[in-house]
């Protein structure tokens, strides 16, 4: 599955017709053709699916042609180094931290649990910030089969 669409469900735009691009291997015709098809597409989101790669060169072509829709791109911290900040800075970023005891966290008192991060090197970039997680936008995981939502239209 590298080219899907469906109703956002995560975040701050959940609930608008998103074009979901999974595969660094979807070109900008193929884009440009499902949006001329489906004129209720509001969001195009790179890096669906879990984090997948990120074409950077479509992405710069979208972002020119298509300034009118939301822009959205998921990126694993890990792999935040390998793009082009200057890119990004003009589109819309989840970052995703995986970690094994994520989970362990909704077990915690919410009013009482804070997110931390920090760089931890080099020591003339340093960075911290702090989050409540009660003000996170939780989203309902049932309807999350493999790498879609239930409702969503495989198109590639």
């Amino acid at each position: 599955m590298k080219l899907w669409k469906g109703i956002e469900k995560e975040g701050k735009f959940k609930g608008i017709k998103t074009l979901f691009i999974g595969s660094k291997s979807i070109t900008f015709e193929e884009i440009n053709k499902l949006l001329l098809d489906d004129k209720n597409i509001k969001q195009l989101y790179f890096g669906a699916g879990k984090c997948t790669d990120i074409n950077e060169n479509l992405l710069s072509k979208i972002i020119k042609h298509y300034s009118d829709f939301i822009i959205t791109a998921e990126i694993n911290i890990n792999k935040l180094h390998t793009y082009d900040l200057r890119i990004l800075k003009h589109i819309n970023i989840f970052l995703t931290f995986t970690n094994k005891n994520i989970h362990l966290i909704k077990q915690l008192n919410n009013d009482k649990t804070f997110i931390k991060i920090q760089t931890l090197k080099p020591d003339d970039k340093k960075f911290l910030s702090i989050g409540e997680h009660n003000k996170f936008i939780e989203t309902n995981m049932d309807d999350h089969i493999d790498k879609i939502y239930k409702g969503d239209v495989v198109l590639k």
